[in-house]
């Protein structure tokens, strides 16, 4: 459904952009609709699905900011800027990455040798990363692992940032040593630097100041 959705979303900017000429009222009701989708799609149980949030919300702000001097006098979007808070998806994301870990690893348990070996080919066949020599015992243990320090990371995101900085060094030999590490954990650094990213540019289209 997240390309549908983005599709969606693209349709409310077009629509703001070009179908919305001298009613600045109905450009905010389409870009707050479509914000409201990206808020929709971010409940998805995967991170995938803050990712696309985060992409929409982008380009409200973008639609936003194009229209500003026509938009002035309606507060809504202002409130909607104000009052984003990106890191709640965040950590409902992170979470649920680690409850698919955990489940991933459950199933494998009552598995055959080879069906679990299926799953871990399958698994890095989607990722691009070699294959390790592994077998079922060891990859159920890592994606156990794998689950706790995705938990943990959802706890840091609360940390200053020396703290924060302290923790990933303290998981370097984890990402050296457990062959899922690289794969599921980047990604999760991947959705912080996007979301810190984009509560900047929240904060600045809402005119808050950034600490």
């Amino acid at each position: 459904h997240f390309a549908p959705c983005r599709n969606l979303a693209r349709a409310a900017f077009w629509s703001a952009a070009h179908c919305r000429t001298g009613d600045p009222s109905a450009v905010v009701e389409d870009l707050l609709g479509a914000s409201r989708l990206g808020q929709n799609v971010a409940l998805t149980p995967a991170l995938i699905g803050q990712l696309y949030d985060l992409a929409i919300q982008g380009t409200v702000i973008d639609a936003a900011t194009m229209q500003a001097s026509t938009l002035a006098d309606d507060s809504r979007l202002v409130q909607l800027f104000n009052d984003a808070n990106y890191y709640a998806g965040l950590r409902r994301g992170i979470e649920e990455e680690a409850n698919i870990s955990d489940r991933t690893a459950d199933a494998m348990t009552t598995m055959s040798t080879e069906d679990a070996m299926h799953v871990v080919a399958d698994f890095y066949r989607a990722t691009s990363v070699q294959l390790p020599s592994v077998d079922q015992t060891q990859a159920i243990a890592d994606l156990r692992q794998i689950a706790d320090l995705q938990r943990q990371y959802a706890q840091t995101l609360d940390l200053p940032e020396a703290d924060y900085q302290e923790w990933l060094a303290d998981q370097q030999a984890v990402r050296t040593t457990n062959p899922f590490a690289k794969s599921l954990l980047s990604a999760i650094e991947i959705n912080i630097t996007q979301t810190q990213a984009m509560t900047v540019k929240s904060a600045m289209a809402g005119g808050r100041s950034v600490s």
